[in-house]
């Protein structure tokens, strides 16, 4: 995917807007992904994305994504931006971030999707491949880390909020793993804890239990 980079893309000193960045490496994901699985894909999480270098108004963007692997029902998807400056000539790496995309029908629940291999001989989709199983393996140890947190700290005024604001939201905020929608209240407070939590946190000025995700991402620190 091919983009120029123009005024409204950046801010005032002509850096384009990390948001406007995440935007295009969405995209492309949900078109690799979609075009693998043909099915419609949504984005469940977003693994390390990096800004390597700066990116400024009248700059070329090319942005690559690959799937990676294949689970049950979400396939990781690699992407990478690299920008031209046409003046110049000249061609720098500036970010890379790592997506996991959900499949859905067309009533909105997951559905399985073909296994991906890698080609015996690939070595770099050998390596993509076996890099994708590590990052999911750590993805659910943290995850796991944070349902204990959770449950070890329910007495804190901070986490009991976050479960009276839980049992009070129909939305499902977080799955506990690849093929398993969770809606449990506990589970569904997981991605909001950072794993350095540790009890002692102190709540000032708790907002009503109508706050949005954001401002309770910001309560947590994370």
């Amino acid at each position: 995917m091919t983009e120029m980079i123009l005024p409204p893309h950046a801010n005032t000193v002509g850096v384009t807007f990390g948001g406007q960045v995440m935007r295009w490496i969405e995209t492309a994901a949900i078109i690799s992904a979609t075009r693998y699985t043909r099915k419609t894909c949504v984005t469940v999480c977003v693994d390390h994305l990096h800004f390597v270098k700066p990116t400024r108004v009248g700059d070329i963007v090319y942005v690559r994504a690959m799937v990676n692997r294949s689970f049950r029902t979400t396939v990781e998807v690699g992407v990478q931006v690299q920008a031209e400056n046409p003046i110049a000539g000249t061609l720098v790496y500036a970010n890379k971030a790592y997506l996991t995309l959900a499949s859905l029908n067309d009533r909105g629940n997951r559905v399985e999707i073909p296994q991906m291999l890698p080609q015996k001989g690939d070595i770099d989709g050998e390596r993509r491949w076996r890099n994708a199983g590590q990052r999911r393996q750590r993805q659910v140890k943290e995850y796991s880390q944070k349902i204990e947190l959770i449950k070890r700290h329910m007495d804190h005024p901070l986490v009991k909020r976050m479960y009276l604001r839980r049992n009070a939201s129909e939305a499902s905020l977080a799955t506990k793993d690849d093929d398993t929608t969770s809606t449990t209240s506990v589970e569904g407070m997981a991605p909001f804890l950072p794993l350095s939590f540790d009890g002692r946190a102190k709540v000032v000025n708790i907002p009503p239990l109508n706050l949005s995700g954001a401002a309770a991402m910001g309560m947590m620190g994370g």
